[in-house]
């Protein structure tokens, strides 16, 4: 992965985590509602009929840990 793709991936990420532990916070997002985030990114990351390109693919890509990073978040302070 190049640098700039990283940089991308990585503030991506980070955003993406803050974004959704903010929801939780402020707005009693809960898990059900990350999920469905999930699996709406995960059918995102796939469709790639139109040759999006390795920022787009890093986007996406990040979305998606951040989304599995806030659930398994949420599965250890409920166990």
């Amino acid at each position: 992965m190049t640098e700039w793709r990283e940089q991308t991936y990585r503030q991506v990420f980070e955003q993406t985590c803050g974004f959704l532990e903010a929801r939780i916070r402020d707005e009693g997002l809960n898990r059900r509602d990350i999920e469905r985030m999930l699996e709406t990114a995960c059918v995102n990351e796939g469709n790639d009929w139109l040759g999006r390109g390795s920022l787009y693919d890093a986007t996406q890509a990040a979305t998606v840990a951040a989304c599995e990073h806030v659930l398994a978040k949420l599965t250890q302070a409920d166990s």
